[in-house]
Order: C-alpha cells, then structure tokens, then sequence
C-alpha cells in the first residue's frame, strides 16, 4: 500500500478543523495525552525525529513546557501537511519533507522517534526503515487508532470499501480516502518486533480520558462495552536483535 500524498495534500487545509472533522480532532487528543506521558522531564536536547507529523505533537508539548526546539527534526511527506508546524522552526526545529519508507537518515542516527497516529503508514517497510535508523537502545512513541474502534466503526460501510482506508468528507461534500492500515494487536506487535523492536509499554485510551463536551459521534461505537479508541506504544530497538528463526 501507497501513501496517496496527494489525498493529504488535499485534505490538510481543514485537517484540524475540530468542526469540519471532530474524530480527527478527539483521536489527536488522545494521541497527545500518550506522548505527553511519555516525554519525560527533564527534556534534554536529543537527536529527535517526527515522522508525518502534520502539525508535529512534541514541538507542541515541548513548546508548552518552556523548550527550546533544537534537535527536534519535524517530517512529513505532504508539504501542505507539515506547513502546519512551520512556525515551530523559529524555536530551533528543523523541517524536512521524507517519505516514511525512506527517512534520509545514517543508520543507528536517531535517538527518539515519534509517530502520531500513524496508521497511515503502519507498513513493515517503514517499520524496518524506522529500526535503521534509530540507535541501539533508541526510543520509538506510537499511537494508533485502536483496531476495536476501526473494526466497529468500518463494518456499517459500504462492502465496496478498502478496510484499510480512511474517508474524509470535505466542507465542499467531497470524499476523500486516504490509507489507514489498523491491525489486531498482535499482529500489531508482531510487525513490530519482527522490525527488531521490543515494546515496554501499551496503554489503550477511551472516551472516559476525553472531555465529555465536543466528542465526535464516530466514537461511540461502543455502546456499555469498554471503549478503546487510540493505542499508545513505547518501544525501544532491542541491541542484540531476536534471531530469524523465532521471529
């Protein structure tokens, strides 16, 4: 599966428009509650690479807590995607447009990585290209929509529509699909620790960890089951990698 750019290209004027497409705003909500846990204080400055950032997540929680932004690099393979975060480069982030599969990266150069709500390229190829670059002991944070959102919530669709899309409508009726490729979690796991990858931490967030104003009805989907709307994993890249023959 290709990233359609130019379906992000389109959608990224009202992309974060909580009215035009409050689901996109309530899972960004969850996804920042995730990483905000997760960037820890002290901040010290460390090689840091966003990757389809749109408007990146941790120059924001950075930013809020008094950071400067060097050595945070922010990318995105849609241009109007990532002009969202072009004003974090006047506190020192540095912005690039890369394609996830291929990252423009040393090998072992990166020591944190951050992908929010990443499904769009949630690929073994990328997963692989995200292992090469970061360094031994390095540190992966990824969110998600959860497959028991996507699951209930694509099954009212149409036969016709890819299972691993997602559809946009615009403010002019518009429907725009764009790639979202959301896994059960252990297949989940399994692509990721067959990428060299081990995980040290999960969290599914729900509807209670948003507040009970603006919550868009996409989300309820859930009805008196415990709802799980946005997987969180923290991951490190493993020094001494698993041997083929148990992966």
């Amino acid at each position: 599966m290709k990233t359609d750019q130019r379906s992000y290209d389109i959608i990224a004027s009202e992309y974060y428009d909580p009215r035009a497409h409050p689901t996109c705003h309530n899972f960004n909500q969850l996804s920042r509650i995730y990483l905000e846990r997760w960037i820890r204080e002290p901040w010290v400055h460390r090689n840091v690479l966003e990757i389809g950032a749109g408007n990146s997540s941790v120059a924001a929680i950075l930013y809020a807590r008094g950071y400067q932004l060097d050595g945070l690099e922010i990318t995105d393979s849609s241009a109007p995607m990532l002009a969202h975060s072009e004003r974090w480069a006047d506190y020192g982030a540095l912005l690039n447009i890369a394609d996830a599969r291929s990252l423009n990266r040393k090998d072992a150069s990166v020591a944190l990585l951050v992908s929010s709500l990443g499904d769009a390229y949630n690929l073994p190829d990328v997963w692989k290209e995200i292992s090469r670059v970061l360094a031994p002991g390095g540190e992966v944070l990824f969110t998600i929509p959860s497959f028991q959102w996507a699951a209930r919530f694509r099954d009212g669709r149409s036969p016709a529509q890819n299972p691993h899309e997602a559809e946009f409508e615009l403010r002019d009726g518009r429907l725009i699909t764009v790639p979202s490729l959301i896994l059960p979690l252990d297949k989940q796991i399994e692509m990721m620790e067959s990428a060299g990858l081990m995980i040290v931490n999960f969290e599914s967030l729900g509807v209670e960890a948003l507040p009970p104003y603006a919550r868009s009805p996409k989300i309820d989907v859930f009805f008196s089951d415990v709802s799980s709307l946005v997987w969180g994993f923290k991951a490190i890249r493993q020094r001494h990698p698993l041997p083929a023959s148990v992966r």
